[in-house]
């Protein structure tokens, strides 16, 4: 239940009362809206979010302004009818509220539920109206899918070992369990089942069992997302195998930790500490060679300048392990970082090879450590702890067909 749907509730009522409407309440969050000329609307604030710094008046007047946009909209068609994935508890407002909607059982707490893709919000549908345009029978699921899919570019993101994320847009990630095809082809590659769970709208984990390091990561998202209090639209989801059948309960049991092996700890200290040490000294002792072609005095803050590229990216580092689905945003970040270090690094080396020579004998080798460090840095992005690679599937691999 969305804690602020009975304020937007009231403030719905303050607005659409200061228009001539009667409203009266249905139930905490839920009105009933009768215009000045007869038209009945039901309207339930338990999905609605603030987006980003909205303020909670602007966001009741976009979902109106939504609702008043909608009004006129043409009978509902076949080609518009969509899935989305809500959770048990979503069901219970509704009916609550004494509102109807079809819906069909995905896996635990998660359902089905189908939406009419209007050019301003999504409506939910009730059975009759899907009915009338022939979304019946077990296999209306597909045929949604079939619907939604072409409006989607998904894409792969790494957010540890063998662990993955899925992004297609920020509203239906969660309808992506429903693409059967794209999970067949997940499988075929696995060592293992497929393990995924979607914590919110938004949010598509998954692993495969032959990945223990995986599983831990995507159980530990999981966790992290259930205890973070800001999460948009979340949803009551646990961990789920893929089968023939579709999706059913999975249960991890995580394993007594081992003790890193020396060699583990070694190439963790040499990617990271060591790498980051190299840029952290050779950045600012070689910034004077950046503004010396440009006739400028160094200052302490041209080696503050040089460095910052190298901040950015360690304070965008730091809260990835907490919240792996925010690395989408910051592998862009990260990469931006490493080209512009990788522009000061061979600034710096043009200007001791062909300007001005090396003015310490460890000049070049402080360098060179830049150089490694650099490298480093890249491979621990590329490889997926920054999210550096992703890979959108084609139409072929996103078929609907179970």
């Amino acid at each position: 239940m969305n804690p602020g749907a009975a304020e937007f509730a009231e403030i719905a009522r303050r607005s659409l009362e200061a228009e001539g409407w009667v409203v009266e309440d249905v139930d905490d969050g839920v009105i009933r809206a009768h215009s000045p000329d007869g038209e009945e609307h039901q309207l339930s604030f338990h999905n609605l979010h603030p987006i980003e710094d909205e303020s909670t008046e602007e966001a009741v007047a976009r979902w109106l302004t939504l609702l008043a946009a909608d009004a006129d909209e043409p009978p509902l068609q076949s080609s518009q009818v969509v899935p989305a994935i809500k959770d048990h508890g979503f069901l219970v407002d509704l009916r609550q509220a004494g509102m109807e909607v079809a819906f069909d059982p995905l896996c635990g707490e998660l359902w089905v539920v189908y939406m009419q893709d209007l050019p301003h919000a999504m409506r939910l549908l009730t059975e009759d109206e899907l009915s009338e345009v022939g979304f019946v029978g077990p296999e209306r699921v597909d045929r949604a899918m079939i619907n939604l899919l072409p409006q989607l570019k998904v894409e792969q993101h790494a957010i540890g070992e063998g662990a993955y994320m899925l992004t297609c847009g920020g509203n239906f990630e969660a309808s992506l369990l429903l693409a059967m095809g794209l999970w067949h082809e997940v499988a075929e590659g696995a060592s293992g089942d497929v393990i995924a769970t979607a914590p919110a709208r938004d949010l598509v984990f998954f692993t495969h069992t032959g990945s223990e390091a995986g599983l831990s990561a995507v159980a530990g998202a999981l966790a992290k997302a259930r205890q973070t209090p800001d999460l948009e639209y979340p949803l009551d989801s646990g961990l789920m195998r893929f089968t023939d059948r579709g999706w059913e309960a999975y249960v991890y049991e995580p394993p007594v930790a081992a003790a890193e092996s020396r060699e583990a700890a070694v190439e963790r200290w040499v990617s990271t500490v060591l790498a980051q040490l190299a840029l952290g000294v050779a950045l600012p002792v070689l910034s004077w060679r950046l503004v010396a072609p440009l006739g400028l005095q160094p200052s302490t803050w041209t080696g503050v300048a040089a460095v910052l590229p190298l901040l950015v990216l360690n304070r965008v580092w730091a809260p990835l392990d907490e919240y792996p689905w925010r690395r989408p945003t910051a592998r862009r970040v990260q990469f931006g970082c490493l080209v512009f270090i990788a522009a000061e690094l061979v600034a710096s080396g043009a200007h001791m090879a062909f300007v001005e020579a090396a003015r310490q004998a460890w000049s070049w080798p402080l360098w060179l450590a830049a150089c490694a460090g650099w490298v480093a840095e890249s491979f621990r992005l590329w490889k997926g702890d920054g999210y550096l690679w992703n890979r959108p599937w084609t139409a072929a691999e996103l078929r609907a067909s179970r």
